[in-house]
Order: C-alpha cells, then structure tokens, then sequence
C-alpha cells in the first residue's frame, strides 16, 4: 500500500487535497446559509411579516433561475406574442394560447396555457396578474407556478395587482357605467365601488388600504379624465383630482402613498398627503411610449405635425432628470433603473441618467418591443426574442 501511494505523482495528491478543501468549504457555507436561513425565517415569522410560502417561492425562484436552457435567440411563431413584461429580470412571454417565464438562458421557468383571446398582462412584486378583456377570466401565477383561476361577473374591462397579491378588476355594470371589485390572497371580495358616468381606465394600489382609479368621459365632444383616490375600509373617497382636455390611462403608487399620473397630454404626481398635484404638460407633444421601473418613468413624446421626438426621464417625485430630442421616430422604450433605452429602426441607443448614451446597439430589423434587464438588453421581433449585452 504504501509503495502503491508512492507512486501517486505529487501533482495529482494536491489536486485531491484541494478538491476535498473545496468540498468542506461548500459544505460549511451551505450549513451557514441554512442556519441564517432558519434564523431569518423565525424571527420574521414571529413579527407577523413573512408566510412559509412567500419564502419558500423565493427560494424556488432562486433555483429555477439556473435552470437549463437552449439560450438567445428564442424562436416563436410568427407574430404570435400578445404581451411583454419582466418580472424582475426575466421576460414573461405572452402567446396565443400560453404564458412563460423565461430565464437568463432562454430556459422555462414556468409555463402555462391560458386559452384568452385578448390577453392582458401585469406584473407586481413578484406576481403575475394575466387577465382576458374579451371574458371574464383571470389567473395569477409567480414565476414558477399558477396561484389560481378565477371567474367575474362579466368581462374584465382593466386589472391591477397589489405588491401583496390583492386583485382588482372592472367590469361593466347594469345599473352604472362600470364597477370595481377588489380581491384578496382568498379570492375573496373584500371592496367594491361602483363607477357612475365615466369608465375606469386604470387602477393602482397603494401600501396602505389606498386604492386609485383613473376615470374617462366625454363632455362636449372632449374627453377628461379624473383620478379618485379611494380607502377600502370607507365608503366615500378621500380625494378626486380633475385633467380636463385629457386622458389618463396609467397610474402608479410610487413611494407608499406618492402617486404618479400617466395621460396623453400630461405626466403629474399627487402628494402623499392629497394637498395638491404638481403637473408637466407635454403640449404641442402627446405621449407615444412609456416606461416604468420602481419609482422612475421615462416618457417619449412626439410633436405630430413636425416628427420630432423627446424622451424625457422623470424620477418618483416627478422631478425631469433629463431629456434627449429625436429627429427619427421613436419606436419603443424600455428602463431600468435609471438607464433608458431607446429603440429607432433597427438600433438601440442606452443613456445613463445623465443623457449621454453609454451603448449603442444594431438589433436588425422587425424588433418592435425592447426590456432592459440590467446589463441585458432583450429584444422582440415577429418571430423571436433576442438577447444583448448592453
């Protein structure tokens, strides 16, 4: 035995040495993280802030995020993708009869069918709300599996989902002009609120038990928009904001109860305390993209009659953080953090938040949808996904 571990080259006893070095170190950080893990999970549990489920998600995540896949370009069949967003940094893919969450190597996270014919997405704190604007159906799904279906009344008209996985949804109604209905993690209705002359555009949850809508009509063959701010727990809103001459379709809570407004004509922020709205009026442009991360909006507007274009990146406190003119058209946007990507023909340019472009990329021809995933670029032509280092 002896003479037989002798002639073991000196090299290659190292190598082992190094390798069971490598093994315990493996061993201990996993115990470690285990423990931390235990730690973590039982003290947030006796504060009342974490379920066993939100953690165990988390951890699934985590996993599938290494999961295999046959990498970019992703091929799909001819123009059949009906809707886009990141949750986080991977790509949800909506198609004609199914949804996907692709990861960083094209692999599936999870996939579902869904069978919708006018699918609608959102996405929210790790949620997927997908909803059907041609029935009454809906799902809310995580990246790694489906929540639940649910049934309405009668076909959804708008959707939104809480950070904390509270559903609301519209409908029209026989005796108004519309009615919202809000879900909680149960299924259950625990508010609802009747709309009377104009339609909701837009729904937003704050952290709190606030809950915003965007409402449209016409007067005198103009449109205008209002934003109510309502409370689940009482009757009567708390505030109602007026836009004359406009139409809002997009809200979002912001900071906590800080709520930024999204029209044709407009970009606002309503205070925290509901004293007042501080406006940027984008006249003679009118809005033509939008794009949202967290607290940031970056907005491209055009000016119809002469084709110019401007992006503009607005921070959460409706702060202008700078702005960059285009003579080219614009074709879509995308954000992430504070860099913005802008698409125009078959390039994409990336500006940091300064204005000055950081990278620019030749992306071909038919790409019509771009996401900016940290230092990824994804974009989406007809037929499939592409993926860029930015």
């Amino acid at each position: 035995m002896e003479n037989e571990r002798e002639k073991v080259p000196v090299s290659e006893r190292k190598k082992a040495v190094r390798k069971k070095k490598r093994l315990r170190l493996l061993l201990r950080a996993a115990i470690l993280l285990a423990v931390i893990f235990i730690i973590t999970f039982i003290t947030m549990s006796l504060l009342g802030s974490v379920r066993f489920s939100n953690v165990t998600e988390a951890f699934t995540t985590f996993a599938a995020s290494f999961k295999k896949g046959g990498g970019y370009p992703v091929d799909i069949g001819y123009g059949d993708i009906k809707a886009v967003d990141m949750l986080g940094k991977k790509p949800v893919i909506v198609q004609s009869s199914s949804i996907c969450v692709l990861n960083s190597a094209a692999g599936k996270t999870f996939e579902t069918e869904h069978g919708y014919l006018d699918p609608a997405l959102r996405v929210n704190n790790g949620r997927i709300l997908l909803f059907d604007r041609a029935s009454d159906k809906l799902m809310v799904l995580t990246a790694n599996s489906k929540l639940y279906d649910y049934k309405a009344e009668k076909n959804i008209i708008t959707a939104a989902i809480s950070p904390s996985g509270y559903v609301a949804y519209v409908t029209q109604s026989d005796n108004t002009s519309c009615v919202l209905n809000v879900l909680n993690t149960k299924k259950t209705v625990v508010f609802a609120w009747s709309c009377a002359d104009e339609y909701i555009s837009d729904v937003s949850f704050a952290s709190d038990n606030r809950l915003a809508v965007s409402v449209i009509g016409v007067k005198e063959a103009k449109p205008y928009s209002k934003v109510i701010v309502l409370d689940m727990n009482k009757e009567s809103s708390l505030a109602t904001f007026d836009f004359p001459d406009s139409s809002v379709f997009d809200l979002e809570y912001t900071r906590g109860r800080q709520l930024a407004v999204v029209g044709d004509k407009v970009f606002s922020v309503i205070s925290r305390d509901l004293s007042g709205k501080t406006d940027s009026a984008f006249a003679p442009y009118k809005l033509s993209n939008i794009a949202k991360y967290k607290r940031s909006f970056a907005l491209a507007v055009s000016e119809l009659d002469k084709g110019k274009h401007i992006i503009k990146l607005f921070g959460g406190s409706g702060k202008l953080i700078f702005e960059q003119s285009f003579d080219e058209g614009v074709d879509d946007i995308a954000l992430y953090g504070s860099n913005v990507a802008v698409l125009h023909g078959s390039t994409v340019k990336v500006f940091n938040r300064r204005g000055n472009v950081i990278s620019e990329i030749d992306v071909g021809k038919n790409v019509y949808r771009i996401k900016l995933a940290g230092s990824r670029l994804y974009a989406f032509s007809v037929n499939e996904i592409r993926k860029y280092a930015t």
